[in-house]
C-alpha cells in the first residue's frame, strides 16, 4: 500500500501543534516537523508524537521551509498542514480513499481549509473555506514557490499533473486571532510579499499577494486597491485566481467607504463568473442594505438556482443556506411572511444541519404565532 507523510513547519506553536499531530497521526505513516527556531516546547511535543524533527533556520521564505520538509519525507504521498490546523477523522478517511483511488500517483488533490468567523459589525457568524493543494505525490520536482501564500500549482502544471477534489477539510482551529497576533501576522505577510515583489516584479500572482497584504496593513487601502486592480487585469482571464482578485478588490473598496465602486467591481466580475455564489451573495447583500429588495431577492434566487462555490475562492461553507436565509429575510421585509416560512422549511429539509434556518423559523413563529403552513394538495393518481 502507498505510504503517506505528513509535513508541517512550526515555530513557537507548542499548544496547537499537539492537537494537529494528534488529529493526523492515525491516518499517516510518518510525520515530519520542520522547526524554524522555536523557543517553547514545540520540538518536544513533536518528538512525543513520534515525529521526525528537523531544524531549519528561518529565512523569510515559507516555500523554502516547506520544501525542506518535503526533502525529509519518505512517503509515496505528501500531506501538509499548518501547526494550528486540525484534521477531522472523516477527512482523514477521505485522504486515504483519494490515495487508494490513484495508484499511479498521477494526480494531486484539493483540501479545503475551513475557519469559523465570529459575528461582528452586524454580520452573523459563518464558516469560510478556501481550498489548497494539500495532498500530492512525493516527486522531486514538486516544490513550493513564493515566500508568502506559497503555491504548488505552477510545478503541477509544468509536470502535467491534474488537481482533483478530495472532499476533505482541515479546520484552522487554533490560530492566534488576538489584536497583537493579527498585527504581527499582517506585518510579516506584507514584508514577505514585498520581498516577493522585488524578486518577481512582473508576476500578477505577486501583485495579488501584495494587495491582499496591504489590505490588512494600517493605512494600506490605497496600495491594496492599486495592486489588486493590477492583479485583476493581469491574471489569467476567468481563472479562479482572477476571481479572488476581484473579491479582495471589492473588499478594499468597501473598507474605503466606496460602496458604488465596490458594487461595480462585483458586477464586472459577475459578467465573467455569472454562476459564482460568492459574488451573488455579496451583491445581494449590497442591494438588500440599500433597500433594493426585489433586486436582492432575484440575486439570492439566482444563487439558489445556479450558484456554486469555487473551491479555490474564499467562500462561505453553506452558500445555499446563506442564500435561503437572506431570501427569507427579504420576503419578511416585503410582507411575504408565508413565502418566507415555506422557503425556510424547504431549505431546512434539504439542509437538516443548518441551525440558522431552524432559528429563523422559530423567530418567525414567535413573531407571527398564527402562521400555519397550508397543507399541500394531494397528488393526482
Amino acid at each position: 500500500m502507498a505510504t503517506l507523510s505528513l509535513c508541517l513547519i512550526v515555530r513557537d506553536a507548542q499548544r496547537p501543534l499537539d492537537a494537529a499531530l494528534a488529529s493526523a497521526a492515525p491516518f499517516v505513516d510518518e510525520m515530519v516537523v520542520v522547526d524554524t527556531g522555536s523557543r517553547d516546547g514545540s520540538r518536544e511535543v513533536a518528538s512525543r508524537h513520534g515525529a521526525k524533527v528537523v531544524e531549519f533556520p528561518w529565512c523569510d521564505d515559507f516555500s523554502a521551509a516547506r520544501n525542506h520538509s518535503l526533502d525529509h519525507a519518505g512517503g509515496d504521498w505528501i500531506f501538509w498542514m499548518d501547526a494550528d490546523d486540525v484534521l477531522p477523522p472523516e477527512s482523514g478517511g477521505l485522504l486515504q480513499q483519494a490515495i487508494a483511488g490513484c495508484p499511479q500517483r498521477d494526480a494531486a488533490f484539493w483540501v479545503t481549509v475551513e475557519e469559523a468567523v465570529p459575528a461582528r459589525r452586524g454580520r452573523p457568524g459563518r464558516v469560510m473555506g478556501h481550498a489548497h493543494v494539500k495532498l500530492f505525490p512525493n516527486h522531486p520536482r514538486l516544490r513550493f514557490r513564493y515566500r508568502i501564500h506559497e503555491q504548488l500549482t505552477p510545478a503541477l502544471k509544468e509536470l502535467g499533473i491534474p488537481i482533483r477534489p478530495s472532499g476533505a477539510v482541515v479546520r484552522h482551529a487554533h490560530a492566534d486571532r488576538s489584536p497583537a497576533g493579527e498585527r504581527a501576522r499582517a506585518e510579516r505577510n506584507l514584508r514577505l510579499a514585498l520581498l516577493d515583489l522585488g524578486e518577481r516584479p512582473d508576476d500578477p500572482f505577486v501583485w495579488l499577494s501584495v494587495g491582499m497584504s496591504y489590505l490588512h496593513a494600517p493605512q494600506g487601502l490605497a496600495q491594496a486597491e492599486a495592486y489588486l486592480r493590477r492583479a485583476a487585469e493581469g491574471l489569467t482571464d476567468r481563472s479562479p485566481t482572477q476571481l479572488n482578485a476581484y473579491l479582495y478588490l471589492g473588499q478594499a473598496l468597501g473598507l474605503a467607504g466606496r460602496p458604488d465602486e465596490e458594487e461595480a467591481v462585483y458586477r464586472e466580475a459577475l459578467v465573467k463568473f455569472p454562476d459564482d455564489g460568492s459574488l451573488l451573495l455579496r451583491l445581494g447583500g449590497m442591494c438588500e442594505r440599500s433597500g433594493r429588495l426585489e433586486e436582492a431577492a432575484e440575486l439570492y434566487r439566482r444563487l439558489l438556482r445556479q450558484g456554486k462555490g469555487r473551491l479555490t475562492v474564499v467562500h462561505p461553507r453553506d452558500l445555499a443556506v446563506q442564500a435561503a436565509l437572506r431570501l427569507g429575510q427579504v420576503y419578511v421585509r416585503q410582507g411575504q411572511v408565508r413565502q418566507a416560512e415555506r422557503l425556510w422549511m424547504e431549505a431546512a429539509r434539504k439542509h437538516p444541519q443548518a441551525v440558522v434556518l431552524r432559528r429563523a423559523l422559530l423567530g418567525l413563529h414567535s413573531r407571527f404565532p398564527s402562521l400555519v403552513v397550508q397543507p399541500r394538495p394531494p397528488q393526482a393518481p
